[in-house]
């Protein structure tokens, strides 16, 4: 392993006196407070006087006792997010109201040239009368104005109406100009709107034409459409919608193939009982002229681009929501992704003491968010989740939280995490319709807005797809163990026996890289600004400072990374994934509902959410408490699982323990099997990672599954924050796998049966060849007591 150091040695190895010393997140004043301002902090008022030069603290006069407060703005940033700092005169970031107004205006040019030609029509026929009243207005001489009447307006009617029937008559059938209904007074109107927005037609669109609509196709159909557009503008320029709906069709009918075959293997599982059949895949209908049509208007932009410029020019500039122009201030987007680490490493010894592996195993993942103003990597967590819901809200929440952490576990490094706050969109890609929609539903909690970019197209998250390339060329493929993004560049190299630095170690190389090298290095991009230069400069302008939660969006936020799920309550309580959350006040919420039915046996709807890190826990919204004279209740209140063996086990740890009781064709409420399976589970992941007791030799090779084994042991289950192992130590201390044996020690006996399979396992005949089980338990785990 390779050493830390502690406080002490890392003092010793300080930053030189003649080097400028690295900016951290208390170098930036908090709340834009300014001298003499009263604030509350644990409900005593307290005057501000200044703030220190360089990292030093706030100056904060107690008026009761006169005492000096020195806080830090880190301390600051926690008292807020504790509830316990308040500001009476706290105002929302300044705005420059004309210039959002500007970006706004050319946002909404953008959209107009997209819409279909009815309403846009519909608006141009309402300029002509605005425009002529407008111009009357300008041209009038001085002391004549061109007063906005009904006299004005019905001359104007009768000019434009006469200017139209002459070009109706040089026009074609079908080709005419559509006079639109109106009176003086809808024209009066339609120029009190345009003096107020300035947009021109775009100002006339009904609000129909821009509404926005649930989308009856499934998504795949449309990303389907997509690549159909970047595949033939890459053949030629010359594709129009016709040819692209009949590429498009075909890759439909090949993607239907597909899933036939898929539902003949699913069939067969519904047949074993194994799935249900709403697990059944459903095919994807062809598409229409018009359906492409309108897509290809989306790519209208991009498409001129990529034939004069080339696919990659147009990647840069434009994706499927549109131009993808740096934003003017921090966190006004972020976008998030996944990337799997071309890296091999070990687990090494745990600082419990307890277990120690030498053998290369899986490669594991990174869920990392980068501003796109700054380029700074706001967020991030580490784990060999393969994607999902779990890594992306997790690093979401990482990004919000102040990063006190680096400067505990990695004293060494010079500088710390500057990025903190909520941001204000974020843009992120996952394929499977399930997650957008639980992430969308998670980030709305606490206000942030969400945007999905094209999935499957990586170039619609330019900015984060850049960064991890430099990542992997920069300074993961330089590290013993790299795997090489291809076998071309892997050369001879082989990662899994050259495999020596610790994941843990990993970890603190990385923060390493990523505080003082790349957050440091000038970019062309950006005007050759640095990203932690670009981050400072936005974070301590008064109108894009970033803003931590709220105590109120702190407690919903909490409850993330969580699944939110419409389930029922019965009286035995709620039920889901074969775990059972009952409580006396579930009850009392069904009383309270009066939808139990008169004999209380009618299942009443509820709203819960799961958290994704302890199924164990079930957090149920309380809708009652809404009702006239239940203010006194909770909006939310906690319910615990009956099977206490799931208290503190991820979904994906519940998920493989039920398979393999499954397996074993244990009932669902045998709660002995789940801890002696779990056991068994934890101590075969261990065994294949190559981990033993300390006091022994580990193996020099492990068994590779795909991060299979270490999501079971936990590794990286708390991201970087904590230890690697941290998780993994908890779980071999509760299970007690490599506690010594002693000679007094008993034996668990198998989990009990039912009666009626006791008796049907006497009835069968033992001389019949055993069926081989998937995941075959061949002798109950000996726990100590």
């Amino acid at each position: 392993m390779l050493k830390i150091l502690d406080a002490r040695e890392a003092a010793a190895l300080s930053t030189p006196v003649d080097e400028e010393p690295r900016p951290t997140i208390d170098y930036l004043l908090f709340d834009n407070l300014t001298p003499n301002q009263t604030v509350l902090i644990d409900s005593k008022p307290h005057q501000f006087f200044k703030k220190m030069e360089g990292e030093g603290p706030h100056l904060l006069i107690n008026h009761h006792t006169g005492e000096t407060a020195r806080l830090t703005t880190t301390r600051l940033i926690e008292l807020f997010q504790e509830g316990r700092y308040y500001n009476p005169l706290r105002k929302p970031p300044l705005v420059d109201e004309k210039k959002s107004i500007d970006e706004t205006r050319a946002l909404i040019g953008k959209v107009y040239h997209t819409l279909n030609a009815k309403p846009r029509g519909r608006a141009a026929g309402i300029w002509r009368y605005v425009g002529a009243f407008i111009n009357e207005m300008l041209i009038a001489p001085p002391g004549k104005p061109f007063y906005q009447n009904h006299a004005n307006a019905e001359a104007i009617i009768e000019r434009v109406d006469g200017t139209i029937d002459l070009e109706n008559r040089k026009r074609p059938q079908g080709k005419q100009i559509k006079k639109p209904k109106k009176t003086t007074r809808t024209v009066l109107r339609w120029v009190a709107a345009e003096l107020v927005h300035g947009m021109q037609e775009a100002t006339f669109v009904h609000k129909n034409a821009i509404k926005s609509r649930e989308q009856k196709l499934p998504k795949e159909v449309f990303s389907i459409i997509s690549a159909t557009i970047r595949y033939l503008v890459e053949i030629s320029a010359e594709f129009g919608p016709t040819k692209i709906q009949m590429f498009a069709n075909q890759r439909i009918d090949g993607r239907n193939a597909e899933i036939r075959i898929r539902n003949e293997e699913i069939k067969t599982l519904i047949e074993n009982g194994e799935l249900s059949e709403r697990q059944l895949l459903d095919e994807l209908p062809t598409v229409g002229l018009t359906t492409v049509q309108v897509q290809y208007r989306r790519f209208d932009a991009w498409i001129r681009l990529a034939k004069e410029q080339g696919v990659q020019a147009a990647d840069l500039q434009f994706g499927g929501q549109g131009s993808f122009e740096r934003p003017k201030r921090i966190l006004d987007v972020v976008e998030y992704d996944h990337h799997q680490f071309d890296f091999a490493g070990i687990l090494g010894e745990t600082p419990f003491g307890r277990v120690w592996s030498k053998a290369g195993i899986d490669r594991f993942w990174i869920c990392l968010g980068l501003d796109t103003y700054s380029g700074y990597p706001v967020g991030f967590f580490p784990s060999f989740e393969p994607g999902g819901l779990y890594p992306a809200l997790a690093a979401i929440d990482h990004g919000i939280k102040v990063k006190t952490y680096v400067d505990k576990r990695f004293p060494q490094i010079r500088g710390s995490l500057l990025s903190y706050g909520k941001p204000r969109k974020i843009r992120y890609d996952n394929g499977k319709e399930f997650v957008s929609e639980q992430m969308a539903l998670a980030l709305a909690r606490v206000r942030i807005g969400f945007e999905m970019a094209v999935p499957h197209q990586p170039d619609t998250k330019p900015y984060v797809e850049r960064f991890f390339g430099t990542l992997e060329s920069d300074f993961v493929s330089w590290l013993k163990g790299s795997t090489g993004s291809s076998p071309q560049k892997r050369g001879a190299r082989k990662p899994l026996l050259d495999a020596c630095i610790t994941i843990d170690d990993f970890i603190m190389l990385f923060h390493l890289w990523l505080i003082e090298v790349y957050a440091r290095r000038k970019q062309e991009g950006m005007d050759w600004d640095t990203p932690e230069e670009r981050w400072l400069r936005g974070a301590s302008s008064d109108s894009s400072r970033p803003q931590p939660l709220t105590a109120d969006e702190a407690k919903k936020w909490d409850l993330i990374p969580s699944l939110e799920l419409k389930l029922t309550a019965g009286k035995d309580g709620i039920l889901w994934n074969n775990l059972v959350y009952q409580s006396p006040q579930i009850q009392a919420m069904r009383a309270r509902s009066g939808s139990m039915g008169k004999r209380k046996r009618t299942n009443t709807p509820v709203t819960v959410r799961i958290p994704l890190a302890n199924v164990g826990r079930c957090v149920v919204i309380d809708h009652t408490s809404r009702f006239p004279g239940n203010e006194h209740l909770p909006e939310e209140f906690v319910v615990m699982s009956t099977d206490e063996e799931a208290h503190g086990l991820t979904k994906f740890q519940w998920e493989a323990l039920s398979k393999l009781r499954l397996a074993k064709k244990h009932a669902p409420t045998e709660h002995p099997s789940h801890r002696v399976g779990f056991n068994h589970l934890l101590e075969e992941a261990l065994k294949a990672m190559g981990a033993v007791p300390t006091g022994e030799r580990p193996p020099a090779k492990a068994v590779l599954s795909n991060g299979y084994y270490p999501r079971i042991a936990g590794v990286l289950g708390r991201g970087a924050e904590e230890h690697a192992l941290a998780v993994t130590d908890e779980l071999i201390e509760r299970t007690g796998i490599f506690r010594p044996a002693s000679a007094t020690e008993e034996v668990v006996p198998p989990p009990p049966v039912h009666a009626a399979r006791a008796e049907e396992t006497s009835a069968k005949d033992t001389s019949a060849p055993r069926k081989k089980l998937r995941f075959g338990v061949d002798a109950p785990i000996i726990r100590s007591q």
